[in-house]
């Protein structure tokens, strides 16, 4: 599975609070992608688990992207963030026959704020 966000914003609050050390935000790149709306799924929100914004990540919330992801129901799922609920990560399946269909932008260098790293 690919883990993308809605956002640059997002993708780097993601990063942050995600990595095991903040040296590690020295070396990223920001690729961007293009994606169909129709290709994309959303969850209901009365299909979270009680305990999805949990951590470590619940085995309830696990298994609906294992079961997702064995389904093949959709290239893309669209879930709320841990870190900022009101806003969006898209869950990517690369086995899904429609993966093709991502248009896949060009690589470029991103450079955290170094402020974040503290």
């Amino acid at each position: 599975m690919v883990y993308t966000a809605g956002s640059l914003a997002l993708a780097s609050i993601e990063m942050v609070v995600n990595l095991p050390s903040p040296k590690l935000l020295e070396a990223f790149a920001r690729i961007p992608l293009y994606i169909d709306a129709d290709l994309v799924e959303s969850l209901p929100p009365d299909q979270y688990p009680r305990n999805w914004q949990h951590r470590p990540i619940s085995p309830e919330t696990k298994a609906i992207g294992d079961r997702w992801v064995k389904q093949l129901r959709s290239l893309v799922l669209k879930v709320p963030s841990v870190v900022v609920p009101e806003e969006f990560n898209y869950l990517i399946n690369p086995t899904h026959p429609d993966f093709a269909k991502i248009e896949i932008g060009r690589p470029v260098i991103y450079h955290f704020d170094p402020r974040l790293a503290k």
